[in-house]
């Protein structure tokens, strides 16, 4: 039996709608990443994936971020699980915990990859590290279960502790958008 993390589909949708509200106030490219977000919202994922492709070959985090969803999910391309992990990693590398977060999220589900559970945790201390809430939950919970990765319960209270308290000044609503559960 595998043991899958999932998102509490409510959460997903309200996470959702804040990340392609916030990706209209994107500096950098303001202008693929908005128009991406307009056509994404409006269900044209083949222009979505057009203009937030060009944003993440200039290098921007966003926009590599949201093309990785598209791959992932397979919405307005091909299915490429492959290219979404390498556009996850980059907006990692660049900060962004969410990608990271689904880095890790991907390896420890064996979605469309061999199974890695270092990988996973690797990469959900990597989102921890970088202030995702999420990923310092669900870390928290791996750490507690014990099924993954050695048992850890003192390590799970702190990153539970941590979760809690990240929780009070940031709002998961407001910490950790993925429009991939959508």
């Amino acid at each position: 039996m595998t043991h899958r993390l999932r998102m509490n589909p409510i959460v997903s949708a309200s996470l959702a709608a804040f990340m392609v509200s916030t990706s209209l106030i994107s500096f950098a490219f303001a202008g693929p990443l908005e128009d991406g977000a307009q056509a994404f919202t409006s269900g044209d994922f083949k222009a979505a994936f057009t203009h937030w492709s060009s944003a993440a070959k200039a290098g921007d985090a966003k926009g590599q971020y949201n093309t990785a969803i598209l791959y992932d999910q397979g919405k307005g391309t091909e299915r490429n699980i492959s290219e979404a992990i390498k556009l996850y990693k980059l907006a990692a590398d660049q900060g962004d915990g969410m990608a990271a977060f689904n880095v890790g999220l991907i390896y420890l589900n064996g979605d469309g990859v061999e199974r890695n559970i270092a990988e996973g945790v690797k990469y959900y201390q990597k989102a921890a590290d970088l202030g995702d809430l999420l990923a310092t939950y669900n870390l928290a919970v791996v750490y507690f279960e014990g099924k993954l990765v050695t048992q850890d319960q003192a390590l799970a209270a702190k990153l539970f502790t941590k979760a809690a308290e990240d929780r009070k000044s940031t709002r998961l609503n407001s910490s950790h958008t993925d429009i991939s559960r959508m």
